[in-house]
């Protein structure tokens, strides 16, 4: 969930671009919403790929999504698209593993695993460099620790469906933040793709993505 596709956002920062990685996670709820209904048995979360497909088309419109030139581009690329497959699939199972369970003890055993990973992997690339603590790596590990723990305790309580939306939201955001600062030219694809964006998030965020027991009945 965490450190699997920090490694692989890391390679493909090489060669990708920031761009490409955006549009790519803009999939995210897509392959949730997928999982979901495959692994859960229950269809009718299906319904949901409209407005999933739907805030993909709105960021096509918003991002320019640059076709790799190169072998090191396509690479990283696939490595941006491997990522976000681990985050949406991962999403999906830590949430029903996280039901039932105490959060501080996940929490625990998340940063834990988490950081054996992330340690084995500087490790081997040689790239752990111990010069004692200071109090700007102090401040990155607490961010960091919070930033987990707020995104398991959501992901624990929230729905994970509504849990995807967050990569409709964000991109809205910053979009509507880039909109009042610096007050680009508007566009027919600038109102269609913020539209999009919107009309996806608000359907996503109040969809039912549960089934009552008596609709399911033959009763």
């Amino acid at each position: 969930m965490f450190a699997a596709p920090a490694i692989l956002l890391e390679l493909s920062a090489v060669y990708g671009s920031e761009t490409n990685t955006s549009t790519v996670f803009a999939l995210a709820p897509v392959v949730t919403i997928l999982a979901w209904g495959v692994t859960s048995d229950m269809p009718v979360t299906m319904r949901l790929l409209v407005p999933a497909l739907s805030g993909v088309a709105g960021v096509l419109l918003l991002l320019s999504f640059e076709a790799p030139i190169s072998v090191h581009g396509g690479v990283a690329l696939a490595e941006a698209a491997v990522a976000m497959l681990f985050v949406s699939v991962a999403s999906v199972q830590l949430h029903r593993l996280l039901q039932g369970v105490d959060v501080a003890i996940t929490l625990g055993v998340a940063c834990a695993v988490n950081a054996l990973v992330l340690l084995g992997w500087g490790s081997s690339r040689r790239e752990l460099v111990w010069h004692g603590w200071s109090m700007g790596l102090l401040a990155a590990v607490f961010i960091g620790a919070i930033g987990i723990g707020f995104t398991i305790w959501l992901l624990r309580e929230m729905d994970v469906v509504r849990f995807s939306t967050r990569f409709f939201v964000i991109p809205l955001v910053t979009i509507l933040e880039g909109l009042a600062l610096v007050r680009p030219e508007l566009t027919w694809r600038l109102f269609a793709g913020v539209g999009l964006l919107l009309v996806a998030s608000v359907w996503l965020l109040r969809a039912e993505t549960q089934v009552d027991d008596e609709v399911l009945s033959l009763r």
